[in-house]
């Protein structure tokens, strides 16, 4: 659940950061190329915290 919660607020994040830098750059907005970048965040976040508790060695807590 909090992956798919992640996933959301990365494309959220992502949309509006891509909306106003096109916009300030004056060049076109591109929807796939936000959409490409938030996925690519997301995975990359994914990783890193799951690297994290790899190397701390702690187990994944699942909720029950």
């Amino acid at each position: 659940m909090k992956y798919i919660v992640l996933l959301v607020w990365a494309f959220i994040l992502t949309q509006m950061t891509f909306f106003l830098g096109s916009s300030l750059m004056g060049s076109p907005y591109s929807f796939t190329e936000a959409c490409v970048t938030a996925i690519l965040e997301w995975l990359l976040v994914v990783i890193i915290s799951d690297l994290l508790h790899w190397f701390q060695g702690k187990p994944k807590q699942h909720p029950k």
